[in-house]
């Protein structure tokens, strides 16, 4: 009869889970996405008007953040409103928080 080894036990603390890395896209191919976010929803305020503000009162992010309260809510368009500023872009397809970084850190 030969000897068995009993299975090992569990580690006590498993390695942590890295999240999937979102694909990288380039302005070029947002045109080619469904433009699906188009304004700050808890102020119902679209990035059309966002932009119309910005030229009009020459406002930095910070000033249309205090100007309309877009981005001070529950916050997930404040990375929208940022790729809106730069890009001029009034329509967005929908993005994960690292692809909006990966246009602006360009």
């Amino acid at each position: 009869m030969s000897p068995t080894t009993p299975p090992s036990p569990p580690p006590s603390h498993p390695e942590p889970r890295t999240p999937p890395t979102p694909p990288r896209v380039s302005l070029e191919q947002l045109d080619g996405l469904p433009a699906l976010v188009d304004r700050c929803v808890c102020m119902d305020i679209t990035f059309a008007e966002m932009l119309e503000l910005v030229e009009q009162e020459r406002l930095t992010l910070q000033g249309l953040m205090a100007r309309t309260g877009c981005g001070t809510g529950c916050t997930s368009c404040r990375g929208y409103v940022r790729l809106v500023l730069a890009t001029g872009r009034d329509r967005l397809p929908v993005l994960e928080p690292a692809q909006i970084e990966g246009f602006l850190d360009r």
